[in-house]
């Protein structure tokens, strides 16, 4: 049984699709990069993937999950539970220090305060910010922000990561920190896809799937 699964996908908006006649399988613990050019419909399949959109047809099963077959509160358990997202742009709340943005998750989950706290502490001992802490995301570099984005998405054990252009927005030494974080991961058995324009970025997935305007090519 696959991870997730995609069958036959397609999206469209007005007389246009942006994706055509997606389809492919992720096993459990594969690295997966999908590579393309700006605009060939990258973020749009992740979206879909990730249940922040729809597709106009086709299939996508997660866990054995038909995802349109469930209820919208059924999508938001399996979204907060099940997948960690990774933007290009951070999005950490500014108002939060790093701990309080890492635990956030497992708050909304349900999970004691004095359990969550434990373990962002952990994964911050992990990807080396335990000198910020206390810090917001106004005192921390780019590259900071962004682990602990990657703190926040792995906290609740998510089955798969999806990262859209992890790295756009950083300078080399950063991208390189955070692929190996990305590496390491998945070494431990995280299922990670990866969405990047660069080939160089790609090379570090163990599968590859190439898009172009809306369509794959193998």
């Amino acid at each position: 049984m696959y991870l997730l699964e995609l069958k036959n996908i397609y999206k469209k908006y007005k007389d246009f699709y942006v994706l055509s006649d997606i389809s492919f399988q992720v096993n459990k613990g594969d690295f997966l990069s999908i590579i393309g050019p700006s605009g060939s419909g990258k973020s749009t399949l992740l979206h879909i993937i990730g249940t922040l959109d729809t597709p106009t047809s086709g299939e996508v099963i997660l866990n054995n999950k038909k995802i349109s077959s469930l209820t919208q509160k059924e999508i938001n358990i399996i979204r907060r539970k099940e997948i960690g997202f990774i933007f290009q742009f951070h999005f950490l709340l500014p108002e939060f220090t790093a701990l309080e943005n890492i635990i956030i998750p497992q708050i909304i989950n349900g999970v004691d305060y004095k359990v969550a706290k434990k373990k962002a502490l952990e994964l911050l001992t992990i990807l080396k910010l335990e000198h910020r802490i206390n810090h917001r995301p106004s005192e921390m570099s780019g590259g900071e922000q962004q682990r602990v984005a990657i703190g926040r998405a792995i906290i609740n054990n998510p089955s798969i990561i999806l990262a859209d252009e992890p790295t756009g927005n950083l300078d080399t030494e950063n991208s390189k920190n955070i692929l190996n974080i990305l590496t390491d991961l998945n070494n431990k058995g995280q299922t990670i896809i990866l969405i990047t324009h660069d080939i160089n970025i790609a090379k570090k997935a163990n599968v590859n799937i190439n898009i172009v305007d809306g369509k794959i090519y193998v």
